[in-house]
């Protein structure tokens, strides 16, 4: 069905024919030097495929990232990140007790580190452990 409405738009101007988009996005990708794209032809299916290759991220881009997160962490964050590398199986109470932070504060940065990707949390709230997902130091 969207075939023939596709059919229709191009018989009265509003679209375009299948396929004539290539030339444009394969200009686009060489642009970008990220490899040549590859058309391939499906006579059997009455397709054709466009094949753009991606790059992998480099591990300068994940250390940089990784670097940028690090950045924007607080004090306090950091604190609790050292308290964890310590000893990964404290609870925010004994976080608590252990920096003279109140705990709420503590389970809001917990939070918040969980959310930007640099801790987890691994088996349930009593005999669970925090996985610093990524580097501090």
């Amino acid at each position: 069905m969207i075939r023939e409405y596709g059919y229709m738009l191009r018989m009265v101007g509003f679209g375009e024919n299948i396929g004539s988009g290539f030339p444009k996005i394969i200009a686009a990708w060489k642009e970008t030097n990220w490899g040549e794209p590859e058309l391939k032809n499906k006579v059997e299916l009455d397709e054709v495929e466009l094949v753009l290759p991606v790059p992998a991220m480099t591990a300068n881009v994940v250390k940089d990232v990784v670097k940028d997160v690090v950045k924007e962490l607080t004090e306090r964050q950091k604190v609790i990140l050292k308290l964890i590398k310590e000893n990964p199986s404290l609870s925010a109470s004994e976080m608590s007790q252990k920096t003279g932070m109140v705990t709420r504060t503590i389970q809001r940065d917990l939070a918040s580190l969980h959310e930007k990707g640099i801790l987890t949390r691994e088996g349930g709230r009593k005999d669970g452990r925090w996985v610093i997902l990524v580097p501090n130091d």
